[in-house]
């Protein structure tokens, strides 16, 4: 299997869905999950509280950023980690909100792409 296998596009059912859709359902159920456990979620350590604060307050910014940098960085992330398990996907997850969480903290700076990123 070399580098082409890797990016031969899917086959699809029935009619085109949009490229930007979810292509697995499981990955919907386990989003909405985690929202839902997590909407009450109060953590009584500071540190951790502040940094979950920090990503919470600028999710619309990390959204935005992490296809750019998905775009970049999935088809390397891809050789590197050509298995999958449950920590490779929560390292590549952690490899595409950290960049894309530092250029929000950075793009909120600028007065005019503040409401861009933070809502």
């Amino acid at each position: 299997m070399g580098r082409k296998d890797l990016y031969q596009p899917e086959p699809r059912l029935g009619r085109n869905p949009p490229r930007t859709s979810y292509r697995h359902l499981p990955v919907v159920f386990l989003a909405a999950g985690i929202f839902l456990i997590c909407k009450d979620l109060t953590i009584p350590r500071p540190i951790p509280q502040k940094a979950i604060t920090a990503v919470a307050k600028r999710t619309l910014g990390i959204y935005y950023l992490h296809w750019i940098f998905g775009w970049m960085l999935v088809p390397r992330l891809a050789l590197l980690f050509p298995t999958f398990s449950i920590w490779t996907n929560l390292l590549k997850t952690l490899l595409l909100i950290i960049p894309a969480l530092l250029l929000t903290l950075l793009l909120e700076k600028i007065p005019i792409l503040r409401h861009m990123v933070t809502g």
